[in-house]
């Protein structure tokens, strides 16, 4: 952090719990206020769920994963990656979901 408490740049933050028996935490924080896309992808890389898509200010947010898809179905126990898209880039990283 900044001397006055800016917050310098956008970052996926902790998954919590990892490995995640039925809901996880995906935590990140933004550097300033602007558009943000995250979302849940499985280890092919087809979108699972999406999680937040708009604008948020900046600051610390996190949204929860329920192991379900975008209908509602209950996504299998695997490996699988969050992924945050902002105007300042992509990140990305991965997580367990057991049953």
């Amino acid at each position: 952090r900044h001397a006055l408490g800016a917050i310098r740049s956008t970052l996926l933050l902790g998954a919590s719990p990892n490995p995640a028996p039925k809901v996880t935490s995906l935590a990140f924080r933004l550097s300033q206020a602007q558009n943000v896309y995250l979302s849940v992808v499985d280890a092919q890389g087809r979108r699972v769920r999406t999680l937040q898509q708009g604008s948020l200010p900046a600051g610390e947010h996190a949204r929860f994963w329920d192991g379900a898809d975008d209908n509602g179905k209950a996504a299998p126990a695997g490996l699988y990656f969050r992924v945050l898209i902002t105007p300042e880039g992509r990140q990305s990283s991965r997580f367990v979901l057991m049953r």
